[in-house]
């Protein structure tokens, strides 16, 4: 059976749920190609937040509805098989090191405006506003 390929890329971002000093978290940029559940193959780049105990990542349901740096970037052939050669094949051609470079920036600017604000609209708080 083929395995999924992941990167995981520490954005160097910080945030405390709820406001809670005791609950950080830190944003993680996931890099994912793995079999698609309608068939085919599918590489997608996704933020999680990584904390104490679990990781979390908020999906918006409908456009401008905000939610975490999600973006697909390869959906393969339906047809295609999930191999662990064609797996890893898509993985590199999609994520070559100037694409995740670009992925990387994208991801941070979607946080730039809560980390200047120092808080999100979920109530998580940045640090620039804890030290306030």
């Amino acid at each position: 059976m083929a395995n999924k390929r992941t990167q995981d890329i520490e954005l160097g971002i910080t945030r405390f749920e709820y406001g809670d000093l005791e609950r950080p978290q830190r944003a993680v940029l996931v890099l994912d190609t793995h079999k698609h559940y309608n068939g085919g193959l599918v590489s997608t780049a996704s933020v999680y937040w990584s904390g104490k105990h679990s990781r979390s990542q908020m999906v918006a349901l409908f456009a401008g509805a905000g939610g975490d740096y999600n973006t697909q970037l390869r959906r393969g052939d339906r047809t295609a098989k999930a191999t662990q050669r064609n797996i890893d094949r898509q993985h590199a051609e999609v994520f070559t090191s100037a694409v995740v470079e670009s992925l990387t920036v994208a991801a941070k600017d979607h946080y730039a405006v809560a980390v200047k604000a120092g808080v999100d609209g979920m109530r998580n708080t940045y640090p620039a506003a804890v030290a306030a």
